[in-house]
């Protein structure tokens, strides 16, 4: 639990200086240049996302359950991903030169290259980090990176220097710190790796010296269902809004609120989730269940997003004004779209549920899944993006994001027997619904501080009430479980 909450801080210390550059920028330059800077940035996450292995699945199995086999594995994914670093570079210019040459000058694509080669660097040494668990390491190098992007920001602001190529740049030497920073664990675990000895680890010993292809291979195989996995997120959206001419005002809007309903998510369960990863994988590879941690995170998973979700989604006007301005009102039906969805898979397992099949090496059923979720998504889009614009790339990907994790759920389910704790999700949902309950009362009874009070003690009430009786059922099942072993 400690590396969890560990991983989660980590997380948090990307999460509050990125909102800030993207909340600051959108309102500095405007929704229309910041639409196109969102066209830049959208193809240079895409281009290293599309490419092959998959790093974040390779490391994060493989490189927990093997530390001795360090230098193997680094070293076979790195020579693998330098000519398709080189193939994504190609990619992007030719992308950014053939459909976007009225928006972007010279500049902008000799910056979206910098700008790519830096994020390939930070996301390579960022993902050995997440492998080898150093997550405290790999936390202050987030936080060093996008405070840099920040501060930069703000000076180029005060001195009034702002633009789209010159938010590039800050955005790239980011990157470029947070890859130097994260350098440090990747030494400590080279060294590590040869100076363990036989006698010190007995399955380093007994391991093949092909722990390195082996890496690799799982990390191809599971490559199609991380590039999948783009399908379902809002990235591709940017480009097929660009696609069928949707004003860049509009692209703005929509990027905004794709940013921020993904930036929540990251804040509540992005560091913690993909830290199961390894864990899971370890003790599958002990030949243990992880049913009940599944169980657990699957829990602790709802009663994190679903909340936060529908806050955001009641407040979403409040938020975009607040945070945005008038100029961003159109990012508020998409933001109650993606909470809608992704509140309804928190449900059903959420991201926990690729983890557990990753980790029991069942790539295929994830690979399916996006197949369905991803199929469905692009049809959608592309028959109603030209009629409703962001409101059907915003539904189209949150259907989607839905029929990907019950397809996982209903695997887990057939394959090793997972059943949802039913009983803690119905608590959270009862409690939220006591709570907006508690709120559209309030708002009927007028401005009265008196009524105001009773609606929202008596909410709480509702709510605590039906917590510890969840926790009371939990409790005296595991009393029973012990009498029965104890019989």
């Amino acid at each position: 639990m400690r590396l969890l909450v560990t991983a989660q801080l980590a997380r948090v210390a990307d999460f509050i200086p990125a909102v800030l550059f993207t909340l600051l920028l959108a309102r500095m330059i405007g929704p229309g240049p910041y639409g196109v800077y969102a066209i830049i940035t959208t193809s240079t996450y895409l281009a290293g996302a599309v490419l092959p292995p998959s790093l974040v699945d390779l490391f994060g199995r493989h490189l927990a359950a093997r530390p001795g086999r360090t230098r193997s594995i680094v070293g076979t994914a790195l020579l693998a991903r330098l000519p398709m670093t080189f193939i994504g570079s190609v990619a992007l210019l030719g992308y950014l030169v053939t459909l976007n040459k009225v928006l972007l000058s010279s500049a902008d694509l000799a910056v979206a290259l910098v700008v790519f080669l830096t994020l390939e660097a930070s996301n390579f040494l960022q993902a050995v980090a997440a492998g080898s668990l150093a997550y405290r390491s790999l936390g202050w190098a987030r936080l060093a990176g996008r405070s840099l992007s920040l501060f930069a920001l703000v000076g180029l602001y005060l001195t009034g220097s702002l633009n789209i190529t010159a938010a590039l740049l800050a955005l790239a030497a980011g990157s470029l710190l947070t890859a130097l920073w994260c350098t440090a664990p990747l030494r400590r675990a080279l060294a590590a790796s040869v100076s363990l000895a036989p006698d010190d680890l007995p399955a380093v010993r007994a391991a093949k010296d092909g722990a390195g292809r082996e890496a690799l291979g799982f990390g191809i195989r599971a490559w199609p269902a991380a590039l999948l996995t783009l399908g379902l997120g809002t990235q591709k959206d940017v480009l097929l809004l660009s696609a069928f001419g949707v004003a860049p005002v509009a692209i703005g809007a929509y990027s905004v609120a794709a940013t921020l309903t993904v930036q929540l998510n990251l804040l509540l369960v992005g560091g913690w989730a993909p830290a199961a990863l390894p864990l899971l994988s370890r003790l599958r590879h002990e030949g243990r269940s992880i049913n009940d941690q599944w169980r657990s995170y699957v829990g602790l998973w709802v009663l994190l997003v679903v909340p936060a979700y529908i806050a955001l989604a009641v407040g979403a006007p409040t938020v975009v004004g607040m945070l945005l301005g008038g100029d961003y009102a159109a990012a508020v039906v998409p933001i109650l779209v993606f909470a809608a969805g992704q509140s309804i898979a928190a449900i059903f397992g959420g991201t926990i549920n690729q983890v557990a099949l990753l980790a029991s090496d069942r790539i295929g059923v994830v690979t399916f899944a996006r197949v369905v979720a991803v199929s469905a998504n692009i049809a959608l889009a592309v028959v109603l993006i030209p009629r409703y614009g962001p409101l059907a790339a915003a539904a189209a990907t949150g259907g989607a994001v839905i029929v990907d994790t019950v397809i996982q759920y209903a695997a887990l389910r057939q394959l090793f027997g997972f059943h949802l704790p039913w009983r803690r999700i119905n608590a959270v949902l009862a409690c939220v619904g006591f709570g907006l309950v508690a709120m559209f009362t309030a708002r009927a009874l007028g401005a009265s501080p008196l009524a105001r009070s009773a609606a929202y003690c008596s909410a709480a009430i509702g709510a605590a009430t039906i917590a510890w009786l969840a926790m009371r059922h939990r409790g005296s099942r595991r009393q029973r479980a012990a009498r029965d072993m104890v019989v």
